[in-house]
């Protein structure tokens, strides 16, 4: 019980540092450019997309390693030291304006020390990835994003509230606090509280604790699993073998495996071990028998170390016997023997710290590459880089485009807060969907892939609309407000089931690393956006705003045409 309120706690900690970190983002939106304009004297609309891509820059160079860290030092060290460097960040944007009339260099500095201390909100994710089973992770993945959208709606929403204070000429000698610093000094005060808060109440305990260990004898004794001594070729697990007592689980798992992965064995491996099995573990009825028992974990077969696994998903593992379970799936124990020796000798012996060099290299790119080639994992990657280049490059020119109708602060407010309302609306459909369809017998459940699809509809018809209304100088704004609406509806129905797919395809070691590179992915599409918007609004000044519309709309069609690639690939991972 109190393990459970601790983790909770957890989870409300790092969701307020996502809430933080979002209306860090966007409480700047509908000033910046005002502030860049009337207090640091800047005249090109460069500068726009320079300033808010500051942020992303240094958030995503951080990513990857804020998520090693992570995973080899737990999350309070990192959510303590980017709170603190968020801070400093908050301060130097708010000073900009009352240094030297005027310091946009400073301005660059704020934004690039917040976007290092906003590196942080990968944690989100990875922690989610790691302490929740596969079949949550959609709605709470969904939760983390719909958090991000409500600091995104807040955000410009207290901006609103700021615009009174420009009256009021609340300071303390050099800090003045008006609708324009409050971007800079609301989230350094508020990441000064987070940097409390982690040092105090958060548990690092509850976030690295294993899966458990299920009890050989319990397993076998529900008919989860069965273990059978086996002496003979690895080859023959996967064939009807007569070695096998015939119609035994072990045998119908091996027929089933036999048609489903019939190449798992490497060769190279079944040569080496051909007459080294000791046990064959077989997990004919998967994860709905096993969750009678426990909602997740992993199976001790007893088996003295060394061994070896042979075709499992952790083929080649060194002392290891923890036998994921997969449903129709067997896995070959393997004790090492002579055979070892001659593997050794024929890949050239060496030191053993060269060795070490190596696996571990290899383990790496093994790591990498399952995930992103073998898994589809790049086509998550790809949806990643256009959601943050899509959002980003429409906040960017948002203000640029109402000031064609002379709107002020106080409308942009509310315009990103009615955008940011319409994309929490998304994530409530994203999160929801999923649990109805489950509990309802007589519907097939909601897959991922098939959100990620409604995301593409949306984003199609936005841009539909957004070609043949958007695109004059001058356009109805009614028109615009249709566009973004479509527009930021898709963005949550494919980033949530892409995670959730995502983080369901790499081990628990590992999570933060590779959490931390989609993220990344992202954060270079949250640079590019940016950049290439606001060019492209500027190409179109004069010959209306379709250079914008078509940079948006290609950078979109790439995700749409690639999807076939992966289809069956997109799906939930239960093992992970």
């Amino acid at each position: 019980m109190r393990d459970r309120w601790r983790s909770r706690l957890n989870l409300a900690l790092i969701m307020a540092t996502t809430l933080s970190i979002s209306i860090e983002y966007s409480l700047l939106m509908p000033t910046v450019w005002q502030y860049l304009r009337m207090e640091l004297h800047a005249t090109s609309k460069l500068w726009l997309g320079a300033t808010v891509s500051a942020f992303s820059l240094t958030r995503t160079l951080f990513f990857t390693a804020v998520g090693i860290w992570a995973d080899m030092r737990g999350f309070r060290e990192p959510y303590i030291v980017c709170s603190a460097v968020g801070v400093l960040g908050g301060v130097c944007y708010g000073l900009a304006g009352k240094i030297g009339g005027g310091n946009l260099c400073l301005v660059i500095i704020g934004r690039l020390l917040a976007g290092a201390g906003a590196a942080r909100s990968t944690l989100a994710s990875t922690y989610i990835a790691r302490t929740v089973v596969p079949s949550g992770r959609t709605s709470w993945l969904g939760i983390v994003t719909g958090v991000q959208l409500l600091g995104n709606l807040l955000g410009p929403a207290l901006n609103a509230g700021f615009i009174l204070l420009d009256k009021s000429n609340v300071h303390l000698g050099i800090f003045e606090l008006n609708s324009n610093t409050a971007a800079g000094y609301v989230p350094a005060v508020c990441n000064v509280l987070l940097m409390l808060c982690f040092s105090l109440l958060f548990n690092d305990r509850l976030a690295v604790q294993k899966k458990p260990l299920l009890k050989q004898d319990e397993l076998c004794a529900a008919g989860i699993i069965d273990i059978e001594p086996y002496a003979g070729p690895i080859n023959a697990i996967h064939q009807q073998s007569p070695q096998l007592a015939p119609q035994s689980l072990l045998w119908q798992a091996a027929q089933q495996a036999a048609q489903q992965v019939p190449q798992q064995v490497h060769p190279q491996s079944a040569q080496d071990y051909a007459d080294g099995v000791q046990y064959v573990v077989a997990c004919p009825r998967g994860e709905a028998a096993l969750s009678q028992l426990e909602p997740s974990g992993e199976i001790h077969c007893g088996i003295p170390e060394p061994t070896r696994l042979v075709g499992s998903p952790v083929d080649g593992a060194i002392n290891c016997s923890v036998v994921p379970l997969t449903a129709g799936t067997i896995t070959a124990l393997v004790t090492p023997d002579e055979s070892s020796d001659r593997t050794e000798e024929r890949s050239g012996g060496g030191s053993n710290h060269a060795g070490s060099e190596e696996s571990a290299s290899v383990g790496c790119w093994g790591r990498h590459h399952s995930t992103f080639f073998e898994r589809g994992g790049w086509f998550i990657l790809l949806v990643n880089f256009i959601s943050g280049f899509e959002i980003s490059g429409l906040e960017t020119t948002v203000t640029p485009l109402t000031q064609q109708y002379q709107w002020h602060t106080m409308e942009n407010s509310v315009l990103f807060a009615g955008i940011a309302g319409v994309a929490l609306l998304a994530v409530l459909v994203t999160s929801l969907a999923p649990r109805c369809d489950a509990n309802n017998p007589h519907h097939e459940r909601v897959r991922p892939r098939r959100l990620i699809i409604a995301g593409f509809v949306s984003y199609g018809a936005a841009f539909t609309v957004g070609f043949a209304k958007c695109t004059p100088a001058h356009f109805e704004k009614q028109w615009m407000m249709v566009f973004g609406a479509l527009f930021v509806f898709g963005i949550p129905l494919t980033m949530s089931p892409a995670m959730a797919i995502y983080s369901s395809k790499i081990n628990d070691e590992h999570k933060g690393e590779l959490i931390g590179i989609a993220n990344l992915v992202q954060g270079v599409g949250r640079i590019a956006g940016p950049l290439m918007a606001s060019a492209a609004l500027h190409l179109g000044d004069d010959t209306g705003h379709w250079p914008l519309f078509l940079t948006l709309g290609l950078v979109y069609a790439v995700a749409p045409l690639s999807i076939g690639c992966v289809w069956s690939k997109l799906e939930l991972d239960p093992d992970s």
